[in-house]
């Protein structure tokens, strides 16, 4: 049952809490899994769930070194992509002779002893 208002010239048009049958479920979305991991992340929330700067996220985002999903001019991340990320950062734990080994090194690094004489910058003094 519809009720209608009328407008200030007379005419009768139907309410707007009128209720007509329109489809409560969303469309389906397209590609295969889209939004299935959540929702799209704007950099500052990216960065915030990252737990790094903001501005770090920035320049990887525009040397393209980071996954992301552009919309337009907006850049967004997927739950997917942040895992990307944190999985491209992930690092083994080294032995010490592993390490060594990393560092082309066959031998201990071995500094030359002090002269004990402490460098205190700047210009040297003049002896009078």
């Amino acid at each position: 049952m519809s009720t209608t208002t009328s407008t200030r010239r007379g005419s009768a048009r139907p309410s707007r809490s009128s209720k007509t049958s329109h489809p409560t479920s969303s469309p389906a979305p397209v590609g295969a899994g889209a939004f299935a991991s959540g929702p799209l992340l704007t950099i500052p929330e990216a960065a915030e769930a990252l737990n790094i700067p903001e501005g770090s996220l920035r320049k990887q985002v525009s040397g393209r070194k980071v996954p992301f999903t552009r919309l337009g001019k907006h850049v967004r991340f997927a739950a997917h992509h942040l895992a990307a990320i944190v999985a491209a950062g992930e690092q083994e734990v080294l032995s010490p002779q592993e390490r060594q080994d990393e560092l082309g090194a066959s031998e201990p690094i071995v500094r030359p002893p002090s002269s004990g004489r402490r460098h205190t910058g700047g210009r040297p003094r003049s002896k009078l």
